[in-house]
């Protein structure tokens, strides 16, 4: 009898011992992969941003949203579509000053990596909370989607990029 429970004693070891290393090695790839590639993609998103959107909006030029947008993006926009959402834009007033990004990248094994960025601004005219969203092609980030949010007499309205120009929040 005792053989048999000194047996399952060592097994019930052996079976613990596996599923601890197993998650360790589990903890080990995921923290590699965050350092190897999340914290850089963080890095390299966040200075797209910083140097990216504020052209845009301060220039409200078509050339400048073309030089940055994504290839998918500028496939769901038309020219007129483009002219009008920069113009709803251009209602805001002058841009003025922005708080800096707030956000994080996105690491996909399998797949494109994304980013995800907030910014408060002030224009002219009003204050808008900036949405910011990136894709990576190639190494190189473009805009997939920037939308203003805009309190306009206690409703929120959304200026987006993709499909709908305005919506109710």
């Amino acid at each position: 009898m005792d053989s048999r429970f000194s047996v399952i004693l060592k097994l019930t070891f052996k079976v613990a011992l596996a599923i601890w290393l197993s998650a360790i090695s589990v903890w080990a790839i995921f923290t590699y992969f965050f350092i190897v590639y999340g914290w850089p993609l963080d890095k390299s998103s966040l200075q797209y941003s910083e140097l990216n959107i504020s052209p845009i909006i301060t220039s409200l030029s078509k050339e400048a949203f073309i030089k940055r947008a994504s290839p998918e993006l500028l496939a769901s926009l038309s020219d007129a579509e483009l002219t009008m959402k920069l113009y709803n834009l251009s209602l805001l007033g002058r841009f003025k000053h922005r708080t800096g990004y707030i956000g994080h990248a996105t690491f996909h094994l399998r797949g494109t990596n994304t980013a995800q960025y907030t910014a408060n601004a002030v224009f002219e005219n009003a204050q808008a909370q900036i949405e910011v969203y990136l894709i990576q092609h190639n190494d190189s980030w473009a805009i997939s989607d920037l939308r203003f949010i805009v309190p306009v007499n206690g409703d929120i309205k959304t200026l987006r990029f993709t499909e709908e120009t305005n919506e109710n929040g």
